[in-house]
């Protein structure tokens, strides 16, 4: 049986494989006798080549410096492609590179890269925590928090800034007509103009409604808020995380509550979507602010579904970012501590501007054009976008002060946090 060129690659290869490591102790290759009657004359020509290149009892036979620094595969390889190419065999890189990258080597890249993500992870949660809000400022700024009878409680001194009523008072404050009215009867003319002052440029209201509509929540609904769940322990993949969160509302018999959440990470990319059941009768969609439409009900999921959802995402270390973010925690019924708030964060004189204003002013861009109403995913995004320059502030400045120091306070106010 005559052996061609064409079919003595997988030798080579097995020949290649078996001298690279003698190579590198400088040992004499054994290439397998064979009589010449069973080669051809290329084959031939290759295994001389192979003695050539492979045995360094002959003058020139140890590697040159070029391959010095290069891996056993590597070298094979190169080796391998020479004699082919002295032999005009066509061989495919696909087919031969694999040979030489093993399953372990396979593995320890991607433990490289698992690992430098976790560190860019673990460095990108500590310059977030610097923000996170104090439990004195998480308190004033109308969050729910946990008092000292392990109750959840609402701080008395922003109660109308939050829009919380006491119990037993019914009436309230249309958002729209400014009328006052029963909550157990919101049914009425509601007339009004859609977009504010500058609708249609008329006095008279150029919208009418069929009942009025509020945004206040009874301070008796506090005692069905729930805290974000515990770690599960020191290998907890959420406790190092940092999300953004925007919350959609529509208009309830009950005030405000949830119609759809958005959760985005830090890079912007989308980690969580979806349209959340209210609990009371729906008076309004609010669709030129919300964006949520008719039909939205046919795809959303109960407030406990919701739960489950960013509970399989966060727990009580996850960094949480948002823009007046109270509101957003409010109606989703959750008490959460480790917050970042922009509206906080960019106070001035104690006024909040608003996101648009923000994204406007520090960012150049324009968010809330839409026909359509306002995107979740764009307002979460935009509210990672602000804090890093925060953050490149207060490392440039050297502010790295504790959370609550006077003289931080009183040298930079807008950082006071």
């Amino acid at each position: 049986m005559v052996m061609h060129s064409s079919t003595l690659l997988g030798l080579l290869l097995l020949v290649a494989t078996a001298s690279s490591m003698a190579l590198f102790e400088s040992k004499a290759v054994d290439v397998p006798d064979l009589p010449a009657g069973e080669m051809d004359d290329d084959a031939q020509s290759a295994v001389l080549l192979f003695m050539k290149l492979f045995n360094p009892s002959k003058p020139k036979s140890r590697p040159q410096r070029s391959f010095q620094h290069k891996t056993c595969g590597q070298k094979v390889l190169e080796y391998t492609l020479k004699i082919c190419d002295s032999l005009d065999i066509k061989a495919p890189p696909m087919r031969v590179a694999p040979i030489f990258q093993s399953a372990a080597h396979q593995a320890y890249q991607e433990d490289q890269m698992v690992y430098a993500a976790a560190v860019q992870e673990f460095e990108t949660y500590q310059m977030f925590s610097r923000l996170v809000l104090s439990p004195e400022n998480h308190k004033i700024n109308g969050f729910v928090h946990i008092n000292n009878q392990g109750q959840p409680d609402v701080s008395a001194r922003r109660a109308d800034w939050n829009s919380w009523a006491q119990p037993g008072d019914s009436i309230r404050k249309c958002v729209r007509c400014y009328k006052q009215f029963s909550e157990a009867e919101p049914d009425g003319e509601c007339r009004f103009h859609r977009l504010g002052k500058d609708c249609c440029g008329n006095t008279a209201p150029c919208t009418t409604a069929t009942a009025h509509v509020h945004n206040k929540t009874c301070m008796s609904e506090i005692g069905k808020f729930i805290k974000t769940p515990r770690s599960s322990g020191p290998f907890d993949g959420r406790s190092y995380k940092v999300f953004a969160i925007d919350t959609e509302m529509i208009y309830t018999e009950y005030g405000m509550e949830a119609a759809r959440a958005t959760v985005v990470d830090v890079h912007g990319s989308l980690v969580a979507n979806f349209f959340i059941k209210p609990t009371g009768r729906i008076l309004d969609l609010n669709t030129q602010y919300s964006g949520v439409t008719e039909g939205f009900l046919d795809i959303a999921v109960s407030l406990e579904e919701a739960h489950r959802i960013l509970f399989h995402h966060i727990n009580e270390n996850t960094i949480l970012v948002g823009h007046h973010l109270s509101n957003d925690l409010k109606v989703l019924k959750l008490i959460h501590t480790n917050v970042v708030d922009t509206a906080v964060l960019f106070e001035s004189r104690g006024r909040y501007p608003s996101l648009k204003v923000l994204a406007k002013r520090h960012l150049h861009k324009d968010i809330h054009n839409e026909v359509g109403g306002h995107d979740s995913t764009e307002d979460a995004s935009t509210c990672i976008e602000l804090v890093y320059p925060r953050i490149h502030l207060l490392l440039s400045s050297r502010l790295a002060l504790p959370s609550g120091s006077r003289r931080m306070r009183r040298r930079q106010p807008v950082l006071s946090w």
